[in-house]
């Protein structure tokens, strides 16, 4: 074999193989991107706080999110952010309630491999003076943490739990200084029995008194035929509600002519199946077609 001859043969391979590594890397290219989730770093957390005129009470990491506890002029509430990769795309669910007299407000949920509790002491004094939270899942398990300072903490559970059931709050010796409750909070979930996909939906019930805002409760996106995890319902659970969700890229408020004379349901956990009819003329356009009763 002529020199020559040798040298074609040694071109074609590097040309194979230059041609082999190209393609390998187009289709390596045209591949999508693996979805990750992590928690929001500390500048994402600012800007959210910025941009939602929202004050941070306190914070923990469950996994791939971050459960944000926060105060506004008239509530405090939660947010579970997530940010998915790699669009660094901030996705959050939310839940509130509005600010009251009563000495504690309890928020959180159940659902979840970490279910977790914000306990906001509303009470100055009792605030000032707390150092510590405890909360009792069942007779053998608590829950605890410190203040540091906060008007609230929150507390996650290391696994899944039944119910949440007294709240004691203690001082710096050690003293009981507050214990509220031996009953589970009241619990929504939300089935989406219609053809079309509900987007950002939240529940509204009325406060604890008359005159205070709202009690929301966040559940996000709903698709047609899907059931979402139970929320926490501060207030209570009524037998009809108020929605808000977003319907062509604008938010539709869909209210109750009032709650007089209601209260909320005898029970624990309750399933609401709605559907949304976006022909219907705005206002109407959520149905509650039947109340649940899961737990009573």
């Amino acid at each position: 074999m002529s020199v020559r001859t040798c040298s074609q043969m040694m071109d074609g391979v590097v040309r194979r193989l230059v041609i082999l590594m190209v393609t390998m890397l187009f289709i390596s290219a045209c591949q999508p991107a693996v979805t990750t989730f992590r928690p929001p770093n500390l500048n994402e957390l600012r800007a959210f706080l910025k941009d939602h005129d929202i004050t941070h009470v306190d914070d923990k990491l469950l996994d791939d999110s971050l459960v944000l506890l926060y105060e506004n002029s008239t509530s405090f509430g939660y947010y579970t952010l997530t940010v998915r990769e790699p669009e660094g795309v901030l996705s959050a669910n939310h839940a509130s309630a509005a600010k009251s007299d009563q000495p504690i407000l309890i928020i959180g949920q159940l659902t979840g491999d970490r279910p977790f509790l914000a306990v906001v002491i509303q009470d100055a004094a009792l605030s000032a003076e707390t150092t510590a939270i405890e909360v009792a899942i069942d007779s053998q398990n608590r829950l605890t943490t410190t203040t540091n300072g906060q008007a609230g903490a929150i507390l996650v559970s290391p696994s899944p739990v039944n119910d949440w059931r007294t709240v004691t709050l203690y001082n710096a010796q050690g003293k009981v200084l507050y214990t509220q409750g031996d009953h589970p909070l009241q619990q929504l979930r939300v089935v989406n029995s219609g053809s079309e996909d509900i987007k950002g939906l939240t529940v509204l019930f009325p406060g604890p008194t008359a005159d205070a805002e709202a009690t929301r409760v966040g559940f996000g996106d709903v698709p047609a035929g899907q059931t979402t995890p139970y929320r926490n319902v501060s207030s209570g659970v009524y037998r009809y509600a108020a929605y808000e969700y977003t319907l062509d890229s604008r938010v539709v408020h869909q209210a109750v002519m009032d709650w007089v004379g209601e209260s909320p349901l005898a029970g624990e956990r309750f399933t609401y199946r709605i559907e949304l009819d976006s022909k219907k003329e705005p206002g109407g356009q959520v149905q509650l077609i039947e109340v649940l009763v899961d737990k009573p």
